[in-house]
Formats: C-alpha cells, structure tokens, sequence
C-alpha cells in the first residue's frame, strides 16, 4: 500500500507544480486511486496536498507541503496522458513511476534563446494589437527582448527569482522612460504594457475563477489572491521604474 500511496501522492506533486486546477487534481487522483485498487480522499491547497487512503483493513494519511509552482501547460499534458494511460491499465506502477520522474527533469521544450525571442515577438504583436504605431512596436520589442533575457537568467539565482516580476516591471518601465526622455514620441504606457504583456497573470485569473465556481473556495481565493498580487507587484514595478527614471 505504501508504494501506491508514494505514487499517487508523486503524480499529485508533479501536477499540481505545473498548474493543475484544484478540482481536475482531486479528480485525477481520485480516478488513480481507482486503479491502484485503494479508496482515497484528497484535499489539494495551493501549497498543500492531504491525502487519507484505505485499503482493507489500513488506513494511512499522507501530507506533502508544496509550492504554488509554475504553469507549465506541455507537461501537465504528458502527466495527464500518464494518468489516462495508468487508468486503462496499458502501464504498470514502476513504468509509471519512472515516467513521472522523466516529465519533471525533462529539459525545457525550446532552447532559451527561442523563449527571450519569443518575448521579443509578443512585445512587437501585442503593440501592434493595441493599434501602436512604428515607434511603440520597435521599443516594446525591445524592452520584450530585455525582459525574455532576464527571464532567462533569473533561474540562476534562485532568491533573486522569486522577484522577478517586480524586476522586469521595473526595467521595462525604467528602459522606456529612458527613451521618452530623449525620443518623446512615442506612449510609455502602451510601450510598458505590451513588453509586459506575458507575466500578466492572466490563466491564473481564470483557474482561480473556475475553482471558485466549482466550490474549491480555499484553493480558487488563495489563487485568486496571488493573481491579483501579480497584478499588483507589476504596477508597482512600473510605477518604481518610471519614477526612478524621472529623478
């Protein structure tokens, strides 16, 4: 019993890191549980996930403290094809196991330097969504370039990366500033805006949103409130940088 309750409670960390909602968790565990033969009950919060289960006459309780985590929506596809493929029973606990630990250590689907372009590009067609003109698009790719770079190198520096947000809120307005003061044709705020676009906690809005309507109220207003801290924490930044610029 232990065994299967190390993977459950394994496949339940690995998708709740990547951004599984509070209610598809439960009820992909609830359907691992299923198949492992074992009667389970499963409470996931943000950062935690509490887990009774019962086979025969044991009972046994398992608690795991986590992490909010990041959305990573390629491997939460490939853990859920897992869990379909556990429940039709064309894998056994040991592949299955396996299987997890190769979805979280795998590598990042694209290189880094695809993603710090990638920045760059919804910097340019965000701008040009906002109906920007020539100027705002050339400086929001820019400023997107500089902020896909930092993406890139905050993960190197673990403390630092808990404030990244706060720091690319800060350099994108801060560059922008900069160029107003010596090019002044051109709007900071839409420049701002569409180079900032992609940490717009957008998805994490809608989970919560959609855990709220589900009745996961502790999970849904715990994530309701980190989204709107994400909102806050930008605007901050951005008041901070142009501020900064201005003295």
């Amino acid at each position: 019993m232990k065994n299967k309750i190390s993977l459950i409670m394994k496949y339940a960390v690995a998708l709740h890191s990547y951004g599984a909602t509070a209610h598809g968790l439960e009820e992909a565990l609830s359907n691992t549980c299923k198949t492992l033969g074992i009667e389970g009950q499963v409470f996931v919060a943000p950062t935690l996930i509490m887990g009774s289960f019962k086979e025969a006459n044991l009972t046994e309780q398992s608690m795991v403290r986590v992490d909010p985590g990041e959305l990573d929506l390629a491997k939460m596809t490939r853990l859920d094809k897992l869990g379909d493929a556990l429940a039709a029973r064309e894998i056994d606990m040991e592949a299955a196991d396996q299987k997890i630990d190769e979805i979280v250590n795998a590598p990042d689907l694209y290189p880094w330097y695809i993603n710090v372009v990638a920045y760059m590009i919804v910097g340019f067609t965000a701008s040009i969504f906002f109906k920007a003109g020539l100027n705002e698009c050339v400086i929001a790719s820019i400023s997107g370039l500089l902020v896909g770079l930092l993406g890139s190198i905050m993960p190197l520096f673990p403390r630092l990366n808990r404030f990244f947000d706060f720091i690319a809120g800060f350099t994108a307005s801060a560059l922008a500033s900069s160029v107003y003061f010596f090019y002044p044709e051109f709007s900071i705020q839409l420049v701002v805006i569409a180079s900032l676009i992609v940490l717009i906690p957008g998805l994490s809005l809608t989970i919560a949103i959609t855990e709220l309507a589900t009745n996961n109220l502790a999970s849904g207003t715990a994530r309701l409130m980190q989204a709107i801290l994400g909102f806050f924490k930008l605007g901050f930044a951005v008041i901070i940088g142009t501020g900064f610029t201005s003295l």
